[in-house]
């Protein structure tokens, strides 16, 4: 028995283990298949959102792997059939909707699901991804918004409704309880009713839990009845599906029971999904920011470094790029909606290549309508200094529009990946995305685009597109040609600085320009770097040369020369290389214009600017040519242009002028406008003057610049002598040429003349051969002109509007009329007159072929009668309107010449006028010259007057003789001593000579003659008692210096000054002011003297004496110096001084005051030693005085010379710079030792205390110093 049971137990024990091992595995095998259940259902959930989404391509393939790792973790078919069979259908169902979603708009093109993401009106503007809130609740609450609407549209009665959710969730309970609520067809029941309702019933807590967790039965539902008393329940159960971290898939299900049926009549279920991106809400916020940041950082930064860069306005200009950027992100949430109400929006569904036309119009919208919308503002605002920062600034704009667009594309991204570590792929093709756009708004600012400008218009909408479908492949090879198209911007870039880049050119050193030691500042504005100077001179060429020399190591220089008034930005067009118009800005600005009329605001905006002033886009296109220009010179330092040809500068081109005085740009730029009339409409502080090159240094450049020998070069000034009053180094390059291709000269190591040319009649046969022939046929088709355009050419190159009007007999408004309709008809007159009124020929070419045509410079014989007429009346209009005969005297000889010889009295009075004028101007050969012609065509006159001219003649021959002695001294002249001796033989005539006798005889210091001449004087009884006033002015000049008796003298002078005071006649009023002038030299402290001087000044202005004038002038500077060395007065009263010595060609004047001008700078410097510029002035003054001694010059001029050496070692003594004062004094030693004997103590006292210093060597022995000086 014992045996028995043992048996039996061992046969349990073992049973009992069999069973144990089955059991287990089948638990086992169950909890497995509960797993793999779960995940199959979580794979599932990929399946449903990727639908929700519209077929999210992506997201299907993550699914498919997903089943596909699945797949191998189940070994054992025969264990997981079940499995294998849903997991076989679930695959399916996916590769099929991979299969569909490949080629669909949403699946090629994923982030196009965002193009209407605004979340600031629509909840639900990312679709599936939550950014904000809870995506539980979000995605439960979805699925009770489809239940409601099924519910909507299916049932008609009112409901009561229960919520229970799996698992249990009062939250969400109460997300749906709250939107069922919202409509009226359900009545809903909290939590509170519902257990109310249950234990009323008396079910236990079991019961109840039990119903919490979604098993209802008949007590339940009786028990609801019951307690609701409704006819219609209808719970709402809200389930949680299996889905991956992060996502929610809540299925909603609507049980529709009545009452005492135990199962639901209908079930209605609704899915709601959701995809959690809050955590990346951060991440995404920062990103924006720092693009925003990023994008403002650089947008100021490169606008500093712009030329039209205003430090004042760079709050302004950051509120325009923040607005910018605000206007990229939010202007396709207003555009798009309103496009879609135009065109049919393509389903997310429909093929992409079907639909790939929305996306190309939506990337349009995105790229470019922020663009428009921004320049709209600033056409839209004119008037509004604010929007018009928008104007030229379009490539930084283009930079914060793109980091915008960057900025939603990396948003966009981010939230369809739920990463941001994706997005290091993007970082370099968003950068050359950005720098391609750059590109794009460059374009725009100079309204030209470049074939790498269309390239990026291009190239960003292809990146925009590539970004949308997030194809990496296809956004490297769009960055590619982004990195190509950049390469080839950055390299037609660089061509385009060494293609306008000035460089600077080599100075000739053939000819150095004379005027290099006049001192030239130009006017520092701190405010502005473009500095404008107006250098007023006739002689362009000149100019250019001198200021290219003197500033030949401050400057590159570029040279412009207006050529064409009628040609609206002719000069800017030269500036620029590039026809400036305002068409291209015109048409992109009617392009926006109509493109913004479409745009839901701009009716907003039209209201806003409708009272607004509107300007024109003239001052855009001012504004795009300025940053154009300053773009063009930005890599060039130290840049100065050179403009010429002011007369014809274009309306245009001035205004563009005039407002870039104002730019502020951080270059540095100097514009030197160069002419003898400033346009009106600039106003040019800084005005200096150029003088006028003197003949010998016309024959020095002549000589040394174009290598002609000193023959030609003479014959060439003598030539243009005769055809204009000044001659410049245009003149002669241009008559030069002429010779060259006329070959009237030839070269043999340089230019010489062939022995028998005539060079008048030939220097511009071939330039006004060609002329002639153009201007021929305009006067034959207007023959109207002929005469008009004869007598202008009798007057000259340049002549006055009223001589013209009078000459013609036209009133002033019908010349000025005439003028500028053959001015705009032909181009034979310049277009405008200079502020004097002043008519000019286009040139001399034009004038010489208007001559030629009327043959007025033929031989008297061959001048037609009309044209002899003509000339008549033009040198009788000349000399009876003009005032200032030194001007036109020659002229109006020459005219009368060509008269005939039935006005031969006109001509010799003419010529005689001539002489007296020549003589002003010191060219006394000419003089003699002219007197010798008079007196031929006296020999062709039988009149009554014979004597009388023959009388005129001698006695202007005498003139210009004593005018001569005046300047050079006697050199025991045998004419004029003679003349003295015979004063008494000659008739009354004489009178004219008697005051030029008596100042060459003072001037000598012939003293005893000049007694002896008076003493003859006084004999004659019928002297003018203007010319005796004038003879007791010397005798008490004579007291003061031969007889040492100054009270004497100025007794003598102060009775002429009163008797003399009431006299009004010209006579009279010459003598007082030289009796002034006298009075003034002598006695500069006495108290009257100033007003003398003045006095002595106004005669002397209103009489037009200019060389009594220069010398009252002289008088003043030396009475004020003494009285106030340091006085504006002192300054100005030399300066004048300088300016007539020079008109005069008065060279000894000219060294004189500018000793003084010297002096007066010194004493400025050691007055105020902080102005450094004056001692550089002082210095200069010297230095031009001793350039004199190089030219031929007289004793009196040398030794005022000296003076300057004098000063010079002073100023050295005074910088205690003992290197410089030697070489002075060395000098100083050499010239007065070659000069010989120095007789006048004042200059003497001068050089002795020149060189008397306390520097320890002494260079020069006094007792040699004292051997020269005497």
């Amino acid at each position: 028995m014992k045996i028995e049971n043992l048996k039996f137990k061992k046969i349990l024990f073992f049973f009992s283990i069999l069973i144990y091992c089955i059991f287990t595995n089948v638990a086992f095998s169950s909890e497995k298949i509960n797993v793999y259940e779960d995940e199959l259902n979580t794979i599932e959930s990929y399946y449903w959102i990727g639908l929700e989404e519209k077929g999210n391509y992506e997201l299907f393939l993550k699914a498919l792997n997903k089943i596909e790792t699945l797949e191998k973790k189940i070994n054992n078919k025969n264990l997981f059939i079940n499995i294998q069979l849903k997991l076989k259908g679930l695959k399916e169902d996916i590769t099929q909707q991979i299969d569909m979603s490949s080629d669909t708009l949403f699946g090629v093109f994923p982030l196009a699901r965002f193009f209407n993401n605004n979340f600031l009106t629509d909840v639900n503007a990312f679709g599936t991804f939550e950014l904000f809130d809870d995506f539980n609740v979000v995605s439960s609450n979805r699925g009770v918004e489809s239940l409601l609407k099924t519910l909507q549209e299916k049932e008609r009665k009112q409901l009561d409704v229960v919520f229970i959710s799996q698992p249990l969730n009062f939250a969400l309970e109460n997300e749906a309880l709250y939107l069922f609520n919202q409509n009226p067809q359900f009545f809903v029941h909290n939590q509170k009713e519902v257990n109310n309702a249950f234990v009323i019933n008396s079910l236990n807590e079991t019961e109840i839990a039990n119903f919490k967790s979604g098993n209802v039965n008949k007590n339940h539902m009786n028990a609801l009845f019951n307690s609701f008393d409704t006819n219609d329940l209808l719970i709402v159960s809200i389930e949680k599906n299996k889905s991956f971290l992060g996502d929610a898939f809540y299925v909603i299900e609507g049980s529709y029971y009545k009452p005492n049926i135990e199962n639901p009549l209908k079930i209605y279920r609704n899915m709601g999904f959701s995809r959690d991106r809050s955590n990346l809400l951060s991440p995404i916020i920062l990103i924006n920011f720092a693009l925003f940041f990023i994008s403002l950082f650089v947008g100021i930064f490169i606008y500093r470094k712009k030329t039209n860069y205003n430090p004042n306005r760079v709050l302004e200009f950051a509120s325009i790029l923040t607005l910018s950027f605000i206007v990229s992100r939010i202007v396709p949430f207003i555009i798009l909606p309103a496009l879609n109400t135009f065109i049919s929006v393509p389903d997310p569904e429909a093929l992409a290549i079907l639909s790939f036309w929305y996306v190309l119009l939506v990337s349009i919208v995105y790229l470019y309508f922020p663009f428009i919308i921004i320049h709209s503002l600033k056409l839209k605002f004119k008037s509004s200094n604010f929007f018009q920062l928008i104007f030229s600034n379009s490539g930084i704009i283009a930079i914060v529009i793109s980091m915008s667009i960057v900025s939603w594309i990396l948003t966009s991204v981010i939230i369809y990946k739920g990463t941001t570590s994706d997005l290091y792929n993007l970082i370099i093709p968003s950068i050359l995305f950005v720098l391609n756009f750059y590109i794009i708004g460059k374009a725009l600012d100079k309204s030209k685009f470049k074939i790498f400008n269309n390239f990026a218009i291009i190239l960003v909408l292809m990146f925009f597109i590539s970004t949308s479908s997030l194809d990496f492949q296809y956004i490297n090879l769009i960055s590619t040609f982004l990195f190509a198209n950049v390469l080839l911007a950055f390299i037609f870039r660089q061509k385009q600085i060494q293609k306008t880049l000035i460089k600077k050119g080599k100075i000739s050193e053939k000819w150095v320009h004379p005027f290099l030691n006049q001192s030239f500042t130009f006017n520092k504005n701190k405010d502005f770097k473009v500095r404008f100077t107006f250098l007023k001179t006739i002689d362009e060429k000149s100019a250019k040369i001198f200021f290219k020399q003197k500033f030949v190591d401050n400057f590159s220089f570029l040279e412009i020369e207006c050529n064409n008034e009628n040609s609206s930005f002719d000069l800017v067009n030269q500036l620029l290389d590039k026809p400036v118009n305002m068409t291209s800005n015109e048409t992109i600005e009617s392009t926006i214009e109509t493109i913004t009329d479409f745009i839901p605001f701009s009716n907003l905006l039209n209201m806003a600017v409708s009272q607004s002033n509107q300007e024109t886009s003239l001052s855009n296109v001012f504004e795009a040519a300025s940053l154009e220009f300053f773009e063009k010179l930005k890599n060039q330092k130290n840049t100065c242009i050179l403009i010429t040809g002011l007369n014809y500068l274009d309306h245009e081109s001035s205004k563009w002028l005039d407002q870039l005085k104002s730019y502020n740009s951080n270059q540095e730029i100097s514009f030197v406008l160069i002419g003898n009339k400033l346009p009106s409409q600039l106003d040019i502080e800084t005005i200096v003057e150029l003088g006028n090159l003197k003949n010998d240094q016309l024959i020095d450049y002549i000589k040394n610049y174009l290598n002609a020998n000193h023959d030609l070069a003479e014959k060439i000034i003598q030539y243009l002598d005769k055809t204009d009053d000044q001659t410049t180094l245009d003149d002669v390059e241009i008559t030069f040429d002429n010779l060259k291709q006329n070959k009237l000269i030839y070269f043999d190591h340089m230019w010489y003349l062939f022995d028998n040319d005539d060079l008048d009649e030939n220097v511009f046969k071939s330039q006004v051969n060609s002329l002639e022939v153009t201007i021929n046929d305009i006067i034959k088709n207007n023959e109207e002109y002929r005469t008009f355009l004869m007598i202008s050419s009798c007057l000259g190159y340049q002549f006055d509007l009223k001589v013209l009007s009078n000459a013609t007999r036209l009133t002033l408004i019908e010349t000025a009329e005439k003028i500028e309709e053959i001015s705009f008809k032909t181009g034979i007159f310049e277009n405008l007159p200079n502020p004097n009124n002043k008519i000019k020929f286009r040139n001399r070419a034009t004038l010489n072929a208007l001559t030629n045509i009327f043959a007025l410079n033929n031989d008297l014989e061959n001048i037609p009668l009309t044209q002899r007429t003509c000339c008549f009346t033009a040198a009788t209009t000349l000399k009876n309107s003009q005032s200032d005969f030194a001007l036109e005297s020659e002229r109006i000889f020459n005219l009368f010449e060509k008269s005939g010889y039935n006005y031969i009295e006109e001509i010799i009075y003419s010529g005689l006028d001539l002489v007296s004028n020549l003589c002003v101007l010191n060219q006394f050969e000419k003089a003699n010259i002219i007197a010798n012609k008079c007196q031929n065509y006296l020999k062709n006159f039988n009149g009554s007057k014979y004597n009388k001219l023959l009388n005129d003649i001698t006695v202007e021959k005498y003139f210009i003789q004593f005018e001569k002695m005046f300047h050079s001294g006697l050199n025991d002249n045998d004419s004029i001593i003679s003349l003295f001796d015979n004063w008494l033989d000659l008739d009354d005539y004489k009178t004219k000579l008697i005051y030029p006798a008596m100042r060459t005889l003072y001037n000598a210091k012939e003293y005893t003659k000049l007694i002896r001449f008076i003493k003859d004087l006084k004999e004659d009884k019928e002297l003018p008692k203007w010319l005796i006033y004038d003879i007791d002015h010397y005798l008490a000049l004579i007291e003061i210096y031969h007889n040492q008796n100054k009270e004497l003298g100025k007794k003598l002078l102060l009775k002429c000054i009163n008797d003399l005071k009431h006299e009004r006649d010209n006579d009279y009023l010459a003598v007082s002011s030289r009796i002034f002038t006298s009075f003034g030299n002598n006695f500069p402290k006495e108290k009257i003297t100033e007003s003398l001087i003045i006095k002595s000044i106004e005669i002397k202005e209103i009489l037009s004496d200019k060389p009594g004038l220069a010398r009252s002038y002289g008088s003043l500077t030396r009475m004020c110096f003494e009285k106030e060395p340091t006085s504006t007065k002192v300054l100005e009263s030399c300066n004048n001084w300088l300016t007539l010595n020079k008109e005069l060609n008065d060279i000894f004047g000219i060294i004189m005051s500018k000793n003084y001008m010297g002096k007066i700078y010194f004493n400025l410097h050691k007055f105020d030693k902080s102005t450094k510029n004056n001692l550089k002035k002082c210095k200069t003054y010297y230095a031009e005085n001793i350039e004199y001694l190089k030219s031929k010059i007289d004793d009196g001029s040398k030794i005022q010379i000296f003076t300057s050496y004098a000063d010079l070692m002073e100023i050295a003594k005074y910088e205690k710079d003992e290197k410089l004062y030697s070489y002075y004094s060395e000098e100083l030693f050499k010239l007065i030792k070659n000069f010989g004997k120095i007789e006048n103590k004042f200059f003497k006292d001068i050089f002795i205390k020149a060189f008397d210093s306390k520097f320890k060597k002494d260079l020069i022995p006094r007792n040699k110093i004292k051997e020269i000086l005497g």
